[in-house]
């Protein structure tokens, strides 16, 4: 190589490292001002890797949370626990309370956070239960926390029960019955700060199944009805005197009422055209006919009871010189009135098998 290519090669080289360091210089002074102007720039994250996101502040700690009421999702058995610090249902006495018993109500445990009188209680869940189709009683745990008893106004509670009726005479509860009350029962522990802990779901509405079907089938009311063989009329008078002597008393529905020797009605006594029978209207009363009624699960089941409700429809016919007649107004066989006392006898067979004693009163609400 002769000595003029080795001089331009030199420069030639010299060239490009001079156009390397003025690129460096310029992309220098270029970071500089960006710097200048926004800070320092942030890590990257792709080539730094786990060094850059450890450079990262990390996220504050949340405040604690407030405490909050239980909030349980209508139709559903979910729910949503706030810590309360509150006892839990396994922390509560569970079966049958004085007042209370999951094969005959809904039972919902409810849990504040401070003890409420007993009156305060209802005071402020009686707007909150209107429109609910079955009556709704009330159990608050005791003092010492290992019983329930009945609420009591000016006791202080810091756990309640509340029962609502599973079935009458009119059906059972439904789904969206059981959603209402529960819901209700919500609204009530925003006023009075605690949480709501439902039954199952499922189990309620089971036992609700369970408790109509029983009802359903034992749900009988025997009628004896008495009649003029001639088409004539009963005056009232009379029907009034024959009633009293037999320690029948005239109620302010218009019947006349006999009391078992256990409490409660052993039969009634109604007059069948539908007018009731009202004291000051007796003197001008004349009906066709009157019916002797024993409403067999309202009825105490006496040995004798079926036997004196009898014996007064036979005995009333006879001084009216009435006739006793079913309900096609034919008249009675001492044989049909025998298969109907068997029939009464084993319908209350069944209440009982079921822990349901005719004319208790747990009868005389589930057959209000």
């Amino acid at each position: 190589m002769s000595e003029l290519q080795l001089w331009l090669a030199a420069g030639g080289v010299l060239l490009i490292g001079a156009v390397v360091i003025y690129n460096r210089l310029q992309e220098a002074k270029v970071r500089r001002r960006a710097e200048e102007a926004f800070g320092q720039p942030p890590a990257d994250v792709l080539l730094e890797g786990s060094a850059a996101r450890a450079s990262v502040d990390p996220m504050p700690a949340a405040a604690p949370a407030q405490p909050l009421e239980t909030v349980v999702l209508p139709g559903t058995e979910q729910r949503v626990e706030h810590e309360l610090g509150l006892p839990q249902p396994a922390d509560l006495p569970t079966g049958a309370g004085p007042v209370l018993d999951a094969r005959y109500e809904a039972i919902t445990a409810i849990v504040f956070a401070n003890a409420h009188p007993g009156e305060s209680i209802l005071h402020n869940a009686e707007p909150l239960l209107v429109g609910l189709p079955k009556p709704v009683r009330w159990e608050g745990l005791s003092a010492n926390g290992d019983a329930w008893e009945p609420l009591q106004p000016r006791a202080a509670y810091s756990a309640v029960r509340a029962g609502m009726q599973l079935a009458s005479r009119d059906g059972r509860v439904s789904d969206p019955d059981l959603t209402y009350f529960f819901t209700r029962l919500q609204e009530l522990v925003v006023t009075l700060t605690g949480e709501v802990h439902p039954p199952s779901r499922l189990e309620t509405l089971r036992n609700a199944e369970r408790l109509d079907a029983i009802c359903t089938e034992v749900d009988a009311q025997i009628g004896l009805t008495i009649v003029k063989p001639d088409n004539g009329t009963f005056h009232g008078t009379r029907i009034r005197q024959l009633a009293e002597a037999s320690g029948c008393v005239l109620m302010a529905d218009g019947r006349f009422v006999r009391e078992s020797s256990a409490g409660g009605e052993a039969f009634i006594l109604s007059n069948a055209e539908g007018a009731p029978f009202v004291a000051e209207a007796l003197g001008g009363l004349h009906t066709r006919a009157i019916t002797v009624v024993l409403d067999v699960p309202r009825a105490p089941a006496t040995d004798s009871s079926f036997a004196t409700f009898r014996e007064f429809a036979v005995r009333l016919a006879q001084s009216l010189d009435g006739l006793l007649v079913d309900d096609n107004r034919q008249p009675f066989a001492p044989a049909a009135l025998d298969a109907i006392g068997k029939e009464v006898e084993r319908l209350r067979q069944v209440m009982r098998a079921a822990s349901i004693e005719p004319g208790s009163p747990l009868a005389l609400r589930l057959f209000s």
